[in-house]
């Protein structure tokens, strides 16, 4: 059992198969699209950090989840609103989280990468301070379950099926570009 997993997420298989079964799917790569089809029931509730979907950036976090495994869940709250990080990435998308201070972060790389891929990525921000739209960890448990703290950037990928795809220190998005390019089909503008 991993130890950064949290309670079993009984939802995984549905999300992914649900992703596979949308129109979303057109969204991905031949070898995403392959991948995930044929795969998906093998994987569901699994770690898998040696899954070629699964890589790590220049920089990674020492502590924490690897690609491959889990999203930990933890307590937030969003605009005043007490939630879960499984709740707040539940939708069948890729959802980067952009970690630590609010406000390292630049809206441009961000949008670039939603733009590339529309509809395919949700971009959340996971910070110790409060802030309107930001994922807001009060007591710094998400970012400890992730293997960060409040004053690091850090950002993550986590797969429609809840799994991390890409984890990297720092606020350049360069590497997380280059994974999403080889797994996904982008829309050029």
């Amino acid at each position: 059992v991993d130890a950064f997993a949290g309670p079993p997420r009984r939802d995984i298989e549905e999300d992914l198969a649900s992703f596979v079964g949308e129109a979303r799917i057109a969204g991905l790569s031949v070898a995403g699209r392959d991948y995930l089809a044929g795969r998906h029931r093998a994987l569901a509730g699994q770690c898998y950090r040696h899954s070629p979907l699964s890589s790590t950036g220049p920089t990674p976090p020492r502590r924490g989840p690897r690609p491959g495994d889990r999203l930990p869940d933890a307590p937030i709250t969003i605009d005043g609103q007490a939630s879960t990080l499984h709740a707040a990435t539940r939708a069948p998308t890729y959802h980067l989280l952009l970690c630590g201070p609010h406000t390292a972060w630049n809206s441009d790389a961000a949008e670039q990468l939603r733009t590339a891929w529309p509809g395919l990525i949700t971009t959340h921000r996971l910070s110790h301070q409060a802030a309107p739209g930001v994922l807001h960890d009060p007591d710094g448990t998400a970012l400890r379950r992730l293997g960060t703290d409040p004053d690091t950037p850090t950002h993550c990928l986590i797969r429609p099926d809840g799994h991390l795809a890409y984890r990297n220190r720092g606020t350049d998005l360069t590497g997380l570009h280059t994974h999403l390019t080889h797994w996904l089909t982008a829309t050029v503008p």
